[in-house]
């Protein structure tokens, strides 16, 4: 019996410690991914705890046709597609992932460029659909692998490639005049 098989089985037969170890195991992934849909704290933290509580109600339908690590990726991006089908349209809250921190100490130009590229890189994404801006945040926000996001999503690779090669075009058409208008 794999590990994975012994901690659903605890889990299964109601050990709280099982329950808790797979919440500090894949708790920082949900979360990380949660804040991508999402724009206020509690919010997050809400949607943290609906993904977590369909965890453990289904944790014994888990068929390891995949990882664990996948089958969650996939119960919490449903659960963000339904928030943002409840929510729309609300832009997606990036924080710094999407832009690079200066090593030196920003001026107070250079953060308001920060936080104005920020909103329109936000604003871009919340104009995409659900299937680009998903292949998006799985793959570029939080670094999943091709075959891990084809997994997520229950694609194949190259759908997952011709998706987010895609969102990317759509996004530079997007962000074209945001970037006219800083070098104007």
């Amino acid at each position: 019996m794999t590990d994975e098989q012994l901690l659903i089985s605890k889990i299964c037969s109601g050990d709280a410690e099982a329950f808790k170890r797979l919440l500090d195991d894949y708790g920082g992934m949900v979360q990380h991914l949660v804040r991508r849909y999402t724009v206020h704290q509690q919010e997050s933290e809400d949607l943290v705890q609906e993904i977590f509580i369909d965890v453990y109600k289904g944790v014994s339908r888990f068929q390891g046709k995949s990882s664990l690590k996948t089958w969650i990726y996939r119960v919490a991006l449903n659960h963000c597609l339904r928030h943002i089908e409840r929510r729309k349209p609300t832009p997606l809250e990036l924080g710094n992932a999407a832009i690079a921190i200066p090593s030196t100490s920003p001026t107070p130009h250079e953060c308001l460029e920060q936080v104005e590229t920020n909103e329109q890189v936000n604003v871009a994404l919340s104009h995409l659909s659900d299937i680009h801006r998903s292949v998006i945040v799985l793959h570029e926000l939080n670094g999943l692998t091709f075959t891990e996001c084809a997994e997520v999503l229950e694609v194949p690779v190259g759908t997952v490639k011709s998706r987010l090669s895609n969102a990317f075009r759509q996004l530079r058409v997007l962000l074209l005049p945001a970037k006219e208008e800083l070098t104007k």
